[in-house]
């Protein structure tokens, strides 16, 4: 089923991302460990301050993707309905859209998906519909082929 291979894709560029900021915080600590006071002083601050928003800025975007993991992990769980809800892989006339956690852009199995919060203006605009409805966004028309 697209949707199981489009979720397990998505969990494993997420895991790529928390490795990755894993490793950037790791350096940027490691770094500011190695940082010695020199004899310019406001030099020394300056590389810490910038330091210290460079770590704040990983740690940031770690934490959001490891919510996005947890959020990902309970839309699985979600019973399938006959609408469009949380965690359907809605397929229209226009293309492949996953209703999960703002991501972007996913290719899967030569499919082009769009993986969107539910808070997004197009979620909102396709949420309750059923299969062979339409609804339109930016004065586009779109019609559901399948709901899955």
């Amino acid at each position: 089923m697209l949707k199981n291979r489009v979720i397990a894709e998505l969990k494993n560029q997420l895991k790529l991302r928390l490795e990755t900021y894993s490793q950037a915080i790791k350096d940027v600590q490691d770094s500011a460990q190695n940082e010695t006071k020199s004899s310019a002083g406001d030099k020394y601050e300056t590389a810490r301050s910038m330091g210290q928003m460079e770590l704040g800025m990983h740690q940031s975007q770690y934490h959001k993707v490891k919510l996005d993991l947890v959020n990902l992990e309970q839309i699985e769980k979600l019973d399938m309905k006959n609408y469009v809800s949380d965690g359907c892989l809605v397929r229209t006339n226009k293309g492949y859209y996953l209703i999960a956690i703002s991501y972007g852009k996913l290719i899967v199995d030569g499919f082009e998906v769009f993986v969107l919060s539910a808070n997004t203006p197009f979620a909102k605009s396709i949420f309750m519909k059923k299969v062979g409805e339409d609804f339109e966004f930016n004065n586009i028309v779109y019609t559901i082929e399948t709901i899955g």
